[in-house]
């Protein structure tokens, strides 16, 4: 096989890679959300789907949409920088039983903005991206993150840099 497929071959699986990113939480020093870059029509599917007109609470909702959406999982940066599993961090933390309870029913999967982390702030919500806006009341924050992770997902998909022949 020639030089140049290989290259090819080896770009083409590396464009179709999984990407992720760290992105902070606002509001919650530490809680950091882990995201993947969707696929380029999930995304314009999820702004539609919300209805975003700039300025309006659409944009809102287009960004808890994304948010939840990208959010593969949630973690806690500790004193040191390392970035442990949210679930982790709570689980020895916390005493109330229906809340344990609740952040283990989803087995060893990594804690999302979903049904175990509204029970950790006590938020009665159907959906992810009604738990995000639940943790995070401040609809500019909100609208912010979704922004840096629509740009994030707009440049993990614009490629890797260039594709050099002859290396």
């Amino acid at each position: 096989m020639s030089d140049i497929v290989t290259q090819l071959r080896a770009r083409r699986d590396e464009l179709a890679a999984e990407r992720t990113e760290h992105f902070d939480i606002p509001g919650f020093p530490g809680m950091v959300a882990m995201v993947q870059a969707l696929p380029y029509t999930r995304a314009v599917e999820l702004v539609a789907n919300a209805g975003s007109v700039p300025g309006t609470r659409a944009e809102v909702a287009a960004a808890d949409a994304l948010i939840a959406e990208a959010t593969v999982a949630l973690f806690f940066r500790t004193d040191s920088g390392e970035l442990q599993p949210l679930r982790e961090w709570l689980e020895p933390q916390i005493t109330d039983p229906e809340i344990t309870t609740a952040i283990g029913s989803h087995g060893g999967a990594p804690m999302r903005f979903d049904d175990r982390l509204a029970a950790v702030f006590g938020i009665l919500a159907d959906g992810a991206a009604k738990v995000v806006a639940g943790v995070l009341p401040n609809e500019f924050a909100r609208v912010s993150l979704g922004r840096q992770i629509k740009d994030w997902i707009e440049t993990a998909h614009q490629g890797l840099g260039p594709l050099t022949v002859g290396e």
